[in-house]
């Protein structure tokens, strides 16, 4: 009997031990804080979706309780931007999202990362740059095999009336950083529409950001959020988002006007990505004739000019344009200089002297986008005129845009009719008799200190404008615009003293 006991006992126990040996026991899967990875730009819909399917697989995972936005991105396009930013707000329904600036969280970079509950910044990261970069949709030439219905088919939008579209767009993210950093933010709506670059530890300051931190920081505070002390971290990438884009010419390859870009970029635009050919080069004889100066290289395009043209030829005048500065300029009653990107040499000056002795006319134009002032003041600065080489804005005034600056102040004895123009990305000018200045709250980019600035002088008889683009179509028919190319036609012709 107690041997069988004892059988029955050994049988009991080898049970035992296979049930404990070789039962499988569920595991619960650890609990984890991902890291998605936001670096370079997003100038593509690829790039897009790459990181809106990370952030999809992070809402989908039930084991990751956290998301950590790991942000090194200068921007991108607009409508990308604004479907990452509200994707992340639809997985912060259902969690903690903080983020963290490496070295770029600027534009469209910052824009996703105000969707955080928290947001850490290095020291020297690269915050802020709240602003729009916009391509100008452009007409086509129309063609008689092409058909369309409508006079914006082709390009969507009027190019008059675009820098509203981009001020909407500039005013959409400033709504987002307001809203989402509510309090905490100390700068107001006219000190963000700078779009200006500030330090992580400005930032912290100006409360664009919460916290100097790292990534380890941020994963942390994620932890906190969650409520969870026993995790793993895992990192979610793209190979796709490491695309550079280091210029404006880089953008406009990648973009197709009319485009929009939450975008911070540091190189200029070069002058000549901006033109196109010259039209070929007319010429009209008569005893009155207004001589435009082609011989120095100029950026202007006679077909953008017709308004002033038209007005010119009103009265009397022909135009013709010179290859031949110094003998051309004998024989006409008034000389037209636009943006020169070659320096006037000594007998050039000469003769330029010599036909205002006798009684010729001169206007002088330059655009700061162009050219260098140093250029036109080679020949400017021996009328006692100097052009500034910076830019006017006003944030508080302006035209959809803060570099599309009022002029509101003119000297009505000299220009009657005149009570608002629009000037585009204009200068200042010293010296002479000021014919027309803006507001006082206006501010020059090389100071950034607030004045009324003379964007249209005179000397005697020469008169000097610090904008280009308001004598071009169609930025001509903008407020009082076509009534100052009709006075600077005047000028031209005599009409006025």
């Amino acid at each position: 009997m107690k041997g069988k006991i004892s059988a029955l006992v050994i049988l009991i126990a080898i049970f035992v031990i296979f049930l404990i040996y070789f039962t499988p026991i569920e595991e619960t899967e650890k609990d984890k804080i991902a890291i998605i990875e936001i670096h370079g730009e997003i100038v593509s819909a690829t790039a897009r979706d790459e990181i809106v399917k990370l952030l999809d697989e992070a809402k989908r995972n039930e084991s990751i309780k956290a998301v950590v936005l790991e942000i090194d991105c200068p921007g991108g396009e607009v409508s990308a931007i604004e479907d990452i930013y509200l994707s992340v707000l639809n997985l912060k329904k259902s969690k903690p999202i903080v983020a963290v600036i490496l070295g770029m969280g600027a534009s469209g970079g910052y824009f996703i990362a105000t969707s955080a509950d928290y947001i850490f910044a290095l020291p020297t990261s690269n915050v802020g740059s709240t602003g729009v970069i916009a391509f100008v949709p452009r007409g086509e030439k129309i063609e008689e095999n092409v058909i369309d219905t409508g006079r914006y088919k082709r390009t969507g939008y009027s190019e008059k009336d675009f820098p509203f579209k981009v001020q909407i767009v500039l005013n959409s993210f400033l709504d987002i950083v307001e809203k989402e950093r509510g309090e905490r933010l100390k700068l107001n709506r006219s000190e963000l529409s700078k779009a200006m670059i500030y330090f992580g530890s400005e930032a912290v300051v100006y409360g664009l950001v919460d916290e100097i931190g790292s990534t380890f920081d941020a994963v942390e505070k994620a932890a906190q959020y969650s409520d969870i002390e026993d995790y793993d971290v895992i990192r979610l990438s793209s190979p796709i988002l490491k695309r550079k884009v280091l210029s404006f010419h880089q953008l406009r390859e990648l973009s197709s006007a009319p485009s929009f870009h939450y975008m911070y970029l540091v190189e200029s635009i070069n002058a000549t990505e901006n033109g196109g050919n010259k039209d070929t080069k007319p010429s009209y004889s008569s005893e009155n004739v207004v001589l435009f100066d082609y011989s120095h290289k100029n950026e202007f395009i006679m077909d953008e000019l017709n308004l002033l043209l038209s007005k010119i030829v009103e009265k009397g005048y022909s135009v013709r344009y010179s290859d031949n500065f110094t003998e051309n300029i004998k024989n006409s009653k008034a000389l037209v200089v636009i943006s020169p990107k070659k320096n006037y040499n000594e007998d050039e000056i000469k003769a330029v002297k010599e036909f205002r002795k006798n009684d010729g006319r001169i206007l002088l134009i330059f655009d700061t986008t162009k050219t260098n002032a140093s250029t036109i003041n080679t020949l400017a600065n021996n009328f006692g005129i100097v052009f500034a080489n910076g830019y006017l804005y006003n944030t508080q005034e302006n035209y959809g845009n803060y570099r599309n600056i009022p002029v509101t102040e003119f000297n009505t004895s000299a220009i009657p009719d005149v009570k608002k123009a629009v000037f585009f990305t204009s200068t200042f000018i010293y010296g002479g008799e000021s014919l027309a200045s803006t507001p006082e709250h206006t501010y020059y980019s090389e100071s950034d200190m607030a004045d009324s600035f003379s964007v249209v002088i005179r000397t005697d008889n020469v008169v000097a404008a610090g904008d280009q683009t308001f004598l071009e179509q169609p930025y001509c028919y903008i407020e009082d615009n076509y009534r100052l190319v009709d006075w600077f036609a005047d000028f031209l012709t005599g009409r006025v003293g």
